[in-house]
C-alpha cells in the first residue's frame, strides 16, 4: 500500500515539532519558541530555533532547517520516507504500509548505464578479492587501505585481457552502453577495456549513482591515473569525488575538506575523518564550489604541499572566496599530499598539520611573497598591488586593517600611492547597477512571500509576470503556482517536503523569518515588487548597451545602440513615475 500525500500531511500534522525535537535534544523555552544546542555541527551556545507556530527549526549558525520530517531525516540520515515513518513511530500514529513501494527511484532513461557500471563495480570487487589479483590486494593493504577501506570505497581490480568486456558480453549488456560509460571503447581490431589492468575506485553523482571511474595503475611504465571520460553521466567539472558520502559529515560538522586525489580522501579517512572531497586532480570549477556549499559554507583546501599544489590551492580558493565561500587553508610545509604523509609519518602528523588552517589572506601572503622578489621594485609594487586588491574584498574591517599594517611592513609603500589595478570596463559594476541588483532579490523573495499567503497574488503573478530571474526563485515560484494549481496547502512546512534542493528549502526558511510573511496581501506593493523586477531587466540591459557603445567603432551600429538606450531610460522613467503614485 502506497502512503498518500494526504498521510504524509496527516502524520506531519498530527506531529508537534516541538515534541520531537525534544525526544532527540533537550529544548529551552524562548518566549513561544523553542532553542536547544544544535547537532549538526559544533555548537557551544543554542543557536537552534524551533518555531511553535510554523513548525519548523532553523540553525542562525549552520544553517541547517526545514520541518519536522526535515529534522529526523537529518539527525538519523534517513530518506524522506523513513523519516516519515519514524516521525508516526515517535508520535504514536499508526501507518499501515508496505515499505518496499519506497525503494531508491529509478532514473529510467538512464538506468541501462547505472547497470552497466553497478555491475562493473560488482565485478572489480570480486576481482580484487580472486587469487589472480592476490599481488594487488597486498599492495593495497601494505598502503594502509584495510578490507574495511576496500569495502567503504568499493575498490575494485580490472585484470588484463578485456576481463570486463568478456564479463558483461555475457551478462548480456550492450556493446554501446559500455560505450557510452566509457567502460569500454572500440576500433578496428574490436573492443577493448578501457581500465585494463588498473586498480578501480567508482566516482558517483550527488544521490550516490555510479558515472564514471578513476583507475590506478601500479605499473611504472603505464600513466598513473585515468580518469572516465567525459560522458552522458559525467562531466569532470559538475562533481567532486566521495561527495555522497561526504555531505551528511560535512554538515555535522560544519566544514568541507578538499583534496586533489581518491588516496587522498582515503587518508583522510584512515583518520577517521569523513567530510572529505577530491577534485581528482583537475582545476576546481564552480559547479564543484556550489556542490561543496550545498554541504558547508566552510571550504578548507589541503591540497599538496609542492609547487603545482600550492597553485591549484590558489586558483581553487580564490574561485570560492569569489562564490562567497568561507575558506581556509591548511598550511602544508611539506612537499607531500596527504597519503604521502601518512604513509612516511603517520596518522597524527596529518591531524597536526589539519590544525595549522590559515585564512585566505594569510594564504595571499605566503603565496604572492613566494612569487615576487621584494628586492627589486618593480616585483614588489606588482607584490603590494595584488595583495591589496585582495585586502579591499575582505568584509572584515579588522582583518583589513591588520593585514594593512603587515603590507606596509612589509614594503614600506604608502597604501594610498600604490595604484591598484583597475578592472575591465565590463567588469564594473556601478553603484546603481549593484543596488537594482540586491532590490531585485530582495523583491523575488516577496513575492514568493506573498505568493504564499495569497491566491490574488499568484494570479496577479502570472498574468503580469509569470517568471523570476534567480534560479531558485523561480522553481519556487513555478512549485508553489502548480501546487495551488491542484488545490493543494501553500503552507511552508508542506511546500518544503516538496523542495529536493538545499538553496531552495533556506530561501523558503530565510522568508518564514521575514515580517512580510504572513502579513495582510497589498495589491499595489505587490506590484511594485513585479516591476521592480521588470526594471532590473532593463537596468541590466542597459549596463550591457553602455558596454556596447563604449567599444563600438561603427557609427551607424552606435547610434543604433542609443536609440535602444534612450528608449529604455524612457521605460524606466514610466516604472518610476508608477511606483511614485502607488507609494
Amino acid at each position: 500500500m502506497r502512503l498518500s500525500d494526504e498521510k504524509i500531511n496527516e502524520i506531519r500534522n498530527g506531529a508537534d515539532i516541538v515534541d520531537v525535537i525534544g525526544h532527540y535534544l533537550t529544548l529551552t523555552r524562548s518566549g513561544k519558541n523553542y532553542k536547544a544546542i544544535c547537532p549538526f555541527h559544533d555548537d557551544t551556545n543554542p543557536s537552534l530555533n524551533i518555531s511553535t507556530d510554523k513548525q519548523i527549526f532553523k540553525c542562525f549558525s549552520c544553517g541547517a532547517g526545514g520541518n519536522v520530517f526535515g529534522f529526523v531525516s537529518q539527525y538519523e540520515n534517513l530518506s524522506f520516507i523513513e523519516s516519515v515513518l519514524k516521525v508516526a513511530e515517535i508520535t504514536n500514529q499508526v501507518v499501515d504500509i508496505d515499505i518496499s513501494y519506497y525503494s531508491k527511484p529509478k532514473d529510467l532513461k538512464n538506468q541501462n548505464l547505472y547497470d552497466v557500471l553497478n555491475e562493473t563495480i560488482k565485478f572489480t570487487k570480486y576481482q580484487l578479492n580472486s587469487s589472480s589479483a592476490s599481488l594487488i590486494k597486498q599492495y593495497l593493504n601494505n598502503r594502509g587501505i584495510s578490507d574495511e577501506l576496500i569495502e567503504m570505497f568499493d575498490i575494485g581490480y580490472n585484470g588484463s585481457d578485456n576481463e570486463l568486456y568478456k564479463f558483461l558480453s555475457a551478462k548480456g549488456y550492450l556493446d554501446k552502453d559500455m560505450v557510452a560509460t566509457n567502460i569500454v571503447r572500440i576500433n578496428e581490431l574490436g573492443a577493448y577495456d578501457v581500465f585494463s589492468k588498473r586498480i578501480m575506485f567508482p566516482i558517483h553523482d550527488t544521490l550516490g549513482n555510479p558515472i564514471g571511474f578513476t583507475g590506478r595503475s601500479i605499473d611504472e611504465n603505464a600513466s598513473k591515473y585515468i580518469n572516465t571520460a567525459e560522458t552522458k553521466l559525467f562531466t569532470k567539472g559538475n562533481f567532486v569525488y566521495n561527495y555522497h558520502r561526504a555531505k551528511s559529515y560535512a554538515r555535522k560538522e560544519a566544514c568541507i575538506y578538499v583534496v586533489e586525489g581518491v588516496t587522498d580522501v582515503i587518508a583522510f579517512a584512515k583518520a577517521k575523518i569523513y567530510n572529505v572531497v577530491a577534485t581528482l586532480g583537475t582545476s576546481c570549477t564552480n559547479n564543484q564550489i556550489i556542490s561543496m556549499k550545498n554541504a558547508s559554507n566552510k571550504i578548507i583546501f589541503c591540497y599538496d604541499g609542492d609547487i603545482a599544489g600550492q597553485n591549484a590551492t590558489f586558483k581553487a580558493a580564490k574561485l570560492a572566496i569569489d562564490l562567497n565561500a568561507d575558506i581556509r587553508i591548511i598550511k602544508n610545509t611539506s612537499t607531500l599530499d596527504p597519503d604521502e604523509i601518512i604513509e612516511k609519518h603517520g596518522i597524527d602528523s596529518l591531524k597536526s598539520m589539519l590544525k595549522k588552517e590559515m585564512t585566505w589572506l594569510e594564504f595571499c601572503f605566503e603565496y604572492y611573497l613566494k612569487q615576487y622578489n621584494l628586492e627589486l621594485y618593480s616585483e614588489k609594487k606588482e607584490f603590494a598591488q595584488k595583495v591589496l586588491e585582495e585586502i579591499n574584498k575582505s568584509n572584515d574591517e579588522f582583518d583589513k586593517q591588520n593585514f594593512l599594517f603587515k603590507l606596509r611592513q612589509l614594503t614600506g609603500f604608502k597604501l594610498s600611492d600604490i595604484p591598484v589595478k583597475k578592472q575591465k570596463t565590463e567588469e564594473r559594476i556601478s553603484p546603481v547597477y549593484k543596488r537594482a541588483y540586491e532590490g531585485r532579490l530582495m523583491a523575488e523573495r516577496l513575492i514568493i512571500a506573498n505568493m504564499l499567503n495569497s491566491i490574488e497574488a499568484i494570479n496577479e503573478y502570472k498574468d503580469k509576470l509569470g517568471f523570476l530571474i534567480d534560479t531558485d526563485c523561480d522553481m519556487l515560484a513555478r512549485m508553489i503556482t502548480n501546487e495551488h494549481s491542484k488545490g493543494n496547502s501553500l503552507e511552508i512546512a508542506d511546500i518544503i517536503d516538496k523542495v529536493s534542493d538545499d538553496n531552495q528549502k533556506k530561501i523558503l526558511l530565510d522568508i518564514s523569518l521575514e515580517e512580510i510573511y504572513k502579513k495582510e496581501y497589498n495589491k499595489n506593493k505587490f506590484i511594485s515588487y513585479i516591476n521592480r523586477i521588470k526594471k532590473w531587466i532593463i537596468e541590466d540591459n542597459n549596463e550591457s548597451l553602455k558596454i556596447q557603445i563604449q567599444n563600438e567603432i561603427n557609427p551607424k551600429v552606435k547610434e543604433e545602440l542609443m536609440v535602444k538606450y534612450t528608449e529604455n531610460l524612457m521605460e524606466l522613467r514610466r516604472y518610476n513615475i508608477e511606483e511614485d503614485w502607488r507609494s
